[in-house]
């Protein structure tokens, strides 16, 4: 039983550890069609623990947005320098941690906060953090949650929430602290002078919780008053009052250190709970503080974001994270905004689709692939002559998908320009670009096989190697001349040296070729040259190999990869290419390498087992040799 219980605990376990928070898009819906440019985006989220971010993301091909909300906790953003939030680790979010000043200091309770967990710090606990890159002196923002751990007026030594700065003289610092009821938020110039605003909080007893947030700009106002600090008690800076804030304030430094909790003299510990830190490089507005202040944490969110968008389709999904950083998000859905734009053109084609094929005085069928969210309405060809202003239509028709037109090109030869004109449901209309179309009668032709290969042919005998089919894609007689670099060849045609291919003509003709009294591999060309004036192209050359092979095995060595001329005291590569040119399979071969005198073999083997070759198989081998300059001979090397 005990075993049973066990593993019914573990289960449980398992599937807690597993339940990820839930997302869920609400609007758009997919597929939607808007023909308005503000849309809005909503997204609702749950969870059984708390939702700590909801958000979403949107793209297309040319751009992208993400929007989140956070509840509960601070969110990092693009003005966030330094984010922490106690929850049981001092390690804040972009890895900065507390310096380390041995194990008497480092005995840090965390207590339940405003939100999860804080940090409690008293007279065993020192909590520093290295100020690069996690402040900017000039302006910026401070924010954090504290509940004291008694009453505020029985503060009285200056007890420190907050210091940016160094050990040693008050300068170019920041303090937040406490004194006799009274929250000091102050800034220490480089000649000493504090420049401070103070809110009265003696009301306040311990256990009491407050968000602070401090705002300063050195060479700019920050509230109607022209002063260059402020300071915000649960969002409100009513009843504060300021000493010498209402000037530049001049620094010429920058603090090295962010102490939490305790004084510059190691002294006084503030004794208390502090649940978030977050500072920002600018000045945040009071609105983003009273949003800081009002949020709470709960079990189920909504993100409802309105963004402005131009034409276009767009993807977007939402996103979720839970206190326990656990992800989750939705699948991808897809909306359309359709606001101003026409009908798009996908594709456009001709049949006949050959240039070739157009002619003058011969019908063109337009196939185009319009689409619009809001649905074409119509679609009209526009064609002419060009050089000619006006324009003649035709209706399309909607057939299978496709939009599809005729017209007629009429003699003579010439230029012509067609584009569509198009309009969706909603009246949006325009038309596409100009296409060019070359309406003339032609002197073309085409041949194939763009390549013989590689043909097989026994020693001595006659054998055909293709068929060469000569298509006459113009509109007039060609004469053609056949012609090759192999002296034993023939055709099927009588005079291959002068026929003629009349329009349209496909013409197959036949190529016999007597292969070589010697086995070997031997290049072949066969040029097709058109002797009418102005015809294209003027010639083809079709190239393959003939091996020329025997009954059994036949191997056929050569030196492929060799210097033109090396030096002496040089190295160079050699490399070898075996290929059976026989009809049977080469059994247990092997290559040996027979090098000139001072020719000294560096890599590779001088003598190579192969094994097995079969018919056509080729086997490639490489080695490097160094010339010795004592004993490599001048000359040529065989």
């Amino acid at each position: 039983m005990r075993r049973l219980w066990l593993f019914f605990f573990l289960l449980l376990q398992s599937q807690l550890t597993l339940a990820y928070p839930l997302v869920t898009q609400i609007e758009p819906k997919d597929n939607s069609v808007f023909w308005q440019d503000n849309i809005s985006l909503i997204c609702n989220a749950s969870d059984d623990h708390y939702i700590r971010k909801v958000g979403f993301f949107l793209f297309n091909e040319s751009m992208s947005i993400s929007e989140y909300k956070c509840l509960g906790e601070f969110c990092k953003d693009n003005f966030t320098t330094l984010l922490c939030h106690f929850n049981r680790n001092l390690t804040c979010e972009d890895g900065e941690v507390n310096q380390d000043y041995g194990s008497a200091y480092s005995n840090f309770d965390f207590f339940s906060g405003k939100f999860y967990e804080g940090v409690f710090i008293d007279d065993d606990d020192i909590l520093v953090y290295d100020v690069k890159g996690n402040l900017d002196i000039h302006r910026g923002t401070i924010e954090f949650w504290i509940r004291f751990g008694k009453d505020v007026l029985n503060y009285t030594h200056d007890e420190a929430i907050f210091i940016a700065g160094k050990f040693g003289t008050k300068d170019n610092e920041i303090h937040i602290y406490l004194n006799s009821g009274y929250l000091y938020f102050s800034i220490f110039d480089a000649y000493q002078n504090e420049h401070y605003v103070r809110r009265n909080i003696s009301y306040l007893k311990a256990n009491s919780t407050i968000y602070v947030a401090a705002v300063w700009d050195l060479n700019e106002s920050v509230n109607k008053a022209g002063s260059r600090m402020e300071l915000y008690v649960n969002a409100s800076s009513l009843n504060n009052e300021y000493y010498d804030t209402n000037s530049d304030i001049y620094l010429n430094s920058s603090p090295s250190q962010i102490a939490l909790g305790l004084d510059k003299a190691v002294t006084y510990r503030i004794d208390s709970v502090i649940d978030e830190l977050r500072i920002s490089n600018r000045v945040r507005s009071k609105g983003e503080i009273e949003n800081a202040f009002s949020q709470k944490i709960s079990t189920q969110a909504t993100l409802n974001f309105t963004v402005k968008l131009s034409d276009g389709n767009y993807k977007w999904y939402c996103f979720v994270y839970d206190n326990e950083s656990n992800y989750n998000s939705s699948v991808n859905r897809s909306f359309w905004v359709d606001v101003s734009s026409p009908p798009s053109l996908s594709w456009v084609s001709l049949y006949p689709g050959s240039e070739d094929d157009i002619d003058p005085d011969v019908e063109i069928t337009v196939v185009a692939n319009l689409s619009d969210p809001s649905n074409v309405s119509m679609a009209i060809l526009h064609y002419k002559r060009s050089g000619v202003s006006s324009w003649d239509e035709v209706l399309m028709n909607y057939e299978d998908g496709l939009w599809k037109a005729n017209f007629t090109p009429s003699s003579p030869p010439d230029l012509w320009n067609y584009r569509i004109w198009s309009n969706d449901t909603r009246g949006n209309s325009g038309a596409t670009e100009w296409y060019n179309l070359s309406v003339e009668y032609d002197k073309t032709w085409k041949v194939l096989p763009s390549s013989i290969g590689e043909k097989y042919t026994y020693i001595g005998s006659t054998k055909k190697i293709g068929t060469l089919i000569l298509n006459n894609t113009g509109d007039y007689p060609l004469n053609f001349r056949l012609s090759s670099n192999w002296a034993q060849i023939s055709y099927n045609i009588s005079n291959p040296e002068n026929f003629d291919v009349e329009p349209k003509e496909v013409k197959a003709i036949e190529v016999n070729i007597t292969a070589p009294d010697i086995p070997g591999e031997y290049p072949i060309s066969i040029k097709v040259t058109t002797t009418t004036d102005g015809a294209s192209p003027e010639e083809y050359v079709i190239n393959g190999t003939i091996v020329a092979y025997v009954s059994g095995p036949y191997l056929k060595v050569e030196i492929e990869k060799y210097p033109n001329t090396i030096m002496q005291d040089q190295k160079t590569t050699l490399k070898a290419r075996i290929r059976n040119i026989g009809n049977e399979t080469a059994i247990n071969s092997s290559l040996e390498w027979i090098l000139p005198k001072g020719w000294i073999n560096i890599t590779g083997d001088l003598t190579q087992f192969i094994g097995n070759i079969s018919s056509g198989e080729i086997f490639y081998h490489e080695i490097e040799v160094y010339l010795d300059p004592s004993e490599a001979m001048r000359g040529a090397a065989n």
